[in-house]
This record gives structure tokens, C-alpha cells and sequence, in this order.
């Protein structure tokens, strides 16, 4: 099983939407314009979408040699950092993206016929969740 970058409040500072948040906290400018011009796409997930295939893999028993559960969109970084923008009032002001990026989006598509997978929450879901756990744990 393959499971594509899926975010909760249960993931560490380390990684990477818990970290954007935390800059935006300490009003860190400088690194998160650092991962903006990165110019990151990418398939991020809601964890509990990637613990509800999961689940239907187990309750159907359902053995498939390869499975991907992911969000099967891709997300840029700079959109989510531009949302955090105004999310904390912080009014940077980014620099036109110039330089092209790979990305990886995971196809779900066995999973949603295997075993009827369908995410059902959006990455900035999984971004307000985090921003309501960072508030209560306090970075």
C-alpha cells in the first residue's frame, strides 16, 4: 500500500504543512518564502481520508497487490502559503514564481474500484485542522 502525504493534527513540526504553520506563528518571513519559491505541487491528503481506505480495505478484506490512497489532486504550496497569508494577516508580499517543478500525484483510481476510496476532505481542511491544534499547543 502506498499512501500519498496525508496531514493531521498528529503530525510532527517536522513535516512540512505543520512547519508552514509554525513559521507563519513566529512570523518566520524569510523561510516561508524560502518553501514559496520552492514552487512545491503536490498531492496532500486528509489523514482521515488515507484512515477511511484503510478501513475499507480491512472491513472488506480486500488483499490487492498494489494500492494507492491519496487525494488524487494536486495542490501547490504557494497557494496554501498564500491562504496562510491571509489566514495570519501577515501580508508578505511574494515574488512571481519563475522556476518550473516535478510533482507526483498518486492515482487512487484501483482504490476507488477496488474497495469504492473516494477523499472526501480537501487539503486546506487538513490545513485549518492544523491551525486549530497549533493555536491550543502553543509553538
Amino acid at each position: 500500500m502506498i499512501l500519498f502525504n496525508h496531514d493531521s493534527k498528529f503530525r510532527g513540526s517536522k513535516f512540512l504543512l505543520p512547519r508552514l504553520i509554525k513559521y507563519f506563528m513566529k512570523k518566520k518571513i524569510s523561510k516561508i518564502i524560502e518553501i514559496y519559491n520552492s514552487n512545491i505541487l503536490g498531492d496532500f491528503s486528509h489523514a482521515e481520508d488515507i484512515c477511511r481506505g484503510i478501513y475499507l480495505l480491512i472491513v472488506k478484506k480486500k488483499n490487492p497487490n498494489k494500492i494507492i490512497l491519496s487525494s488524487f489532486k494536486l495542490t501547490s504550496i504557494s497557494k496554501i502559503i498564500i491562504y496562510l497569508n491571509s489566514y495570519y494577516n501577515l501580508n508578505i508580499k511574494f515574488p512571481q514564481l519563475k522556476k518550473k517543478t516535478n510533482y507526483l500525484i498518486g492515482d487512487n483510481s484501483f482504490a476507488r474500484a477496488c474497495i469504492n476510496f473516494k477523499p472526501k476532505k480537501s487539503s486546506f481542511i487538513a490545513i485549518n485542522d492544523l491551525i486549530k491544534h497549533s493555536k491550543k499547543k502553543n509553538y
